[in-house]
């Protein structure tokens, strides 16, 4: 149900088997259900709950101490990694929880965990600026996936894998990985894995400056959003759109864009809702409204986060470039210059 975007029906699943573990007395299947919730709750989806999933996972903590068991204890360290990463966009929390999950793993010889936490601590650590141990922390775990054939998490590992490439340079490797990763999720239907990929497409695709694929990805990455109802995915294949329009010169179009992503970025996105208000800097500015676009980055800067890192995705880069680009626009040089230095540091 997950893989189909069906997240409603696969938590009234485990809202049942929750019911049914503790009226059994059954105290491993209510773990079990805990974590399946506390997990879909945590990633960026149309029934995420930041809330929720804390409690969830404070609860199954709980219980793993109470049932001592090593598989138990590793699942919910690597939880609260997905916690920290996709509900609070802090990285150093992710890999702080995902070394723990790692060591516990290791120690236990939980082969079938190991492949799925070390999958997301390359991503955490891709977060932290640190694409080197990103990708041979991916490619241990690709191994892993590969023989426990997980193959939704094995395309997952290509598109994460090429995004390190991409931000260290290569898009060419990028878009080879990023083709291996289609590969395996078109026969299995695997919605959310096309529409994650077919977004980075669109990304490089722009940076690179092929405005018709680019087009295309975006669109098409929005289409795959909207089947997975995926909250988060929808707004950045919104702005992914707008990024492209801003780039050729299409401010109504853009702006448009913008506004629609809004809602999507307000019901659950939160730590992403200063990337919005930069780019519609960015359109004001090509308008050649000064004010409005002052106002706009002026609004993007009280939101956006100073620790937050600009990977793995482009949007706090985004927002900044917007500010100096403003900057630059009121010919205040010394300004511009200094967000600059911040930026290349």
């Amino acid at each position: 149900l997950e893989l189909l975007g069906r997240y409603q029906e696969a938590v009234e699943n485990y809202e049942t088997m929750l019911t049914l573990a503790r009226e059994r007395g059954d105290r491993l299947l209510e773990f079990e259900a805990l974590v399946a919730q506390a997990i879909v709750r945590s990633t960026p989806n149309q029934v995420f709950d930041a809330e929720l999933s804390d409690r969830l996972n404070q609860e199954a903590l709980e219980l793993a101490q109470e049932l001592d068991q090593k598989p138990v204890e590793a699942r919910i360290l690597w939880n609260l990694m997905l916690r920290q990463m996709w509900g609070k966009f802090y990285y150093p929390g992710a890999v702080e929880y995902g070394e723990a999950a790692m060591k516990v793993a290791r120690e236990a010889n939980l082969t079938d965990q190991l492949g799925k936490i070390l999958n997301d601590l390359g991503s955490a650590y891709l977060g932290i600026g640190d694409p080197e141990r990103a990708l041979q922390t991916m490619e241990e775990a690709r191994t892993l996936l590969e023989q426990e054939k997980n193959l939704p998490l094995l395309a997952l590992n290509y598109t994460n894998s090429a995004m390190v490439f991409f931000f260290t340079g290569d898009s060419e490797m990028a878009l080879q990985l990023l083709e291996k990763s289609q590969q395996i999720d078109r026969p299995i239907n695997n919605v959310w894995g096309l529409a994650g990929s077919e977004f980075n497409l669109a990304s490089i695709q722009i940076i690179l400056g092929s405005w018709g694929e680019a087009s295309a990805r975006a669109d098409e990455s929005l289409s795959l959003s909207r089947d997975s109802k995926i909250e988060g995915m929808i707004s950045t294949s919104y702005l992914t759109k707008a990024v492209f329009y801003a780039y050729i010169g299409q401010v109504e179009a853009g702006l448009a864009l913008v506004q629609r992503a809004i809602p999507h970025v307000e019901s659950m996105w939160t730590t992403m809702n200063w990337w919005p208000w930069s780019l519609m800097a960015r359109f004001y500015l090509l308008d050649g409204d000064l004010s409005a676009a002052q106002e706009m980055v002026k609004k993007s800067a009280s939101l956006l986060r100073e620790d937050l890192p600009p990977t793995p995705i482009l949007g706090p880069i985004e927002a900044r470039l917007s500010l100096v680009q403003v900057h630059l626009a009121a010919r205040e040089f010394d300004e511009a210059s200094e967000r600059l230095e911040e930026l290349s540091s």
